[in-house]
């Protein structure tokens, strides 16, 4: 596995998904992001996504937190953390 999504709320991974295939979700409530993923076009039917993935996964991010990355975060070497 090469990339993995995961969306975490205190420690906990709520929801928890490989990029290029969205519909095998996992994570104490792995329906959490649903209504997004399908607002995105997500394949949720178990078919691999053949588009970019990350770029998916990075307009769910921003959908879930309300936090949007430009191309300059892209540029710099990523800070990970966590926040309340």
């Amino acid at each position: 596995m090469d990339e993995y999504f995961v969306y975490s709320v205190d420690g906990v991974v709520i929801t928890g998904f490989e990029p290029f295939f969205p519909g095998d979700r996992d994570g104490s409530d792995p329906d959490r992001l649903l209504g997004h993923m399908r607002d995105l076009g997500m394949p949720l039917d178990g078919e691999a996504d053949t588009r970019t993935s990350a770029a998916l996964a990075i307009a769910l991010a921003a959908r879930a937190t309300g936090v949007t990355l430009t191309s300059t975060h892209y540029a710099e070497e990523p800070i990970v953390g966590s926040i309340d």
